[in-house]
């Protein structure tokens, strides 16, 4: 038996992967044990293989490692909403897609921001310090820890209300007016 590695697939490992027989026999009549069986999560795992029947014997190395390595998790298509002008850098509606194995559960932390506070068409938002958590997060490695989206932000309408009582008589200096 030889050491053998996968790269995580959400997959339960069985069989002796690794095992070389020297001349042919009933494939029924040799065993695989050790905690590769039924391995799903990426570590490493004993291997071993065995024979019940008279006859056969299993000479040299009969145990190995089994590696279950962890799968990159690759991010994409970052998006963010558009919003109106509010003198801040905040985002809503941040999300991204990945490509993780179906039925993983998983979660992620991160700080999302456009790029500056300013009005502007196709303005960047920037994932950054993503980390991986969540149940299945040990089988995976982030490709990644950052990227990016494009959003609006719009300027911002104003209205102004002048104060009661003023007004300009032509050809007079300017007042000073107020308004809320």
């Amino acid at each position: 038996v030889a050491d053998s590695a996968k790269v995580y697939d959400g997959e339960v490992y069985s069989g002796g992967h690794g095992y070389e027989i020297q001349e042919e026999i009933d494939g029924d009549l040799i065993f695989y044990g050790g905690t590769s069986q039924g391995a799903v999560d990426a570590g490493t795992y004993d291997l071993t293989i065995y024979s019940v029947q008279q006859g056969y014997d299993l000479i040299d190395n009969r145990s190995a490692k089994l590696t279950v390595q962890p799968r990159e998790l690759t991010l994409s298509n970052f998006a963010a909403d558009n919003k109106t002008y509010d003198g801040t850098i905040d985002v809503t509606g941040d999300d991204f897609d990945d490509d993780r194995v179906e039925g993983d559960e998983l979660t992620f932390s991160y700080d999302v921001a456009f790029e500056d506070e300013n009005a502007g068409i196709d303005k960047d938002v920037l994932f950054t310090n993503i980390t991986l958590d969540g149940e299945d997060a040990g089988n995976y490695t982030l490709t990644a820890e950052s990227g990016t989206a494009q959003a609006d932000i719009d300027p911002k309408p104003i209205t102004i209300i002048p104060d009661n009582d003023q007004s300009k008589v032509y050809g007079t200096d300017d007042p000073e007016f107020t308004f809320t």
